[in-house]
């Protein structure tokens, strides 16, 4: 190909991202590239990367990326640029540690525990303790996900996360698990930003039907 095709490309080429990159937040572009100036890449803005299924399986949150290849998503420990079960998951280990690193801090109160879980789940990712799947639901496609894992009460200590049943932190998947999940509300109701405000605690008898149903699931994955 002759030198003068190959420029006529590439002034093509330029062309069509200077259409495209008309401001950095304007639109999702890849990660590093914010504008094109006399050929050369220019990444010193940031900007706004929309995002949507993480590889991990669980729904991300969108972040801000900057220059440097990073990002500055709030609550994402694991530094990847979503908000997923790895980094809530990370977040109990530093509760469990009893550490007050001001990096897991979420709440600025000089202390790093489950007040910081609890901002984590209903506020950056708003959602309810109990949505294993992270997709900003409650409901029973949760057990489905959790019972499939069959780590619920197992022989092994220390083996679960939040993906497979831990919503208490303690990397158990257990009662008690139920008994937090349960406590939010949140359970069958939709995502949280379809019912604000509504926070209320299931009433006893609704917990004792809940039960009933989980039961039969309970006892085949034992």
């Amino acid at each position: 190909m002759t030198q003068r095709m190959m420029a006529g490309l590439r002034t093509t080429e330029l062309r069509r991202f200077r259409s495209y990159l008309l401001t950095p937040t304007q639109h999702s572009v890849p990660a590093g590239l914010s504008s094109i100036e006399n050929g050369s890449v220019n990444s010193s803005a940031a900007f706004q990367v929309g995002v949507t299924d993480h590889p991990g399986g669980d729904v991300g949150s969108p972040g801000v990326f900057n220059e440097s290849g990073g990002n500055n998503v709030v609550g994402d420990f694991d530094n990847d640029g979503f908000l997923t079960a790895n980094d809530i998951d990370i977040l109990s280990d530093v509760v469990n540690a009893g550490s007050h690193d001001a990096d897991f801090d979420l709440t600025a109160d000089g202390l790093v525990d489950e007040a910081d879980r609890a901002h984590w789940v209903e506020s950056l990712k708003n959602s309810y303790f109990g949505d294993a799947n992270l997709d900003g639901e409650f409901n029973t496609s949760d057990f489905v996900a959790v019972f499939t894992t069959g780590e619920y009460e197992d022989a092994e200590a220390g083996n679960s996360g939040w993906a497979t049943g831990d919503w208490n932190g303690d990397k158990e998947f257990s009662t008690t698990d139920f008994v937090v999940a349960f406590s939010g509300g949140g359970f069958e109701i939709g995502p949280r930003q379809a019912v604000a405000g509504a926070h209320s605690v299931p009433e006893p008898a609704g917990l004792g039907a809940l039960w009933l149903a989980l039961f039969p699931l309970i006892r085949r994955r034992r």
